[in-house]
């Protein structure tokens, strides 16, 4: 049918014949894709709240560095 359900039945059968998987195997391709798509997706969100915490209206919070004496 679709790719999803036949790349769910390769993927299946590709782990099936596998046996056990050890440590040091890379992983499916699909997790590698995964893994960088919520990687980038992190990096847009920060990005974006960044952006609009520097243009919130709000007064600044700043240190008071003058040396007055109380």
């Amino acid at each position: 049918m679709g790719t999803v359900e036949g790349g769910a039945a390769a993927a299946e059968a590709s782990y099936a014949g596998s046996g056990s998987t050890t440590a040091t195997s890379a992983p499916p391709a699909w997790a590698s894709r995964l893994k960088r798509s919520q990687a980038i997706r992190h990096g847009v969100s920060t990005a974006a709240h960044a952006v609009r915490a520097g243009d919130s209206a709000g007064g600044g919070h700043a240190v008071d560095l003058s040396e007055k004496n109380p």
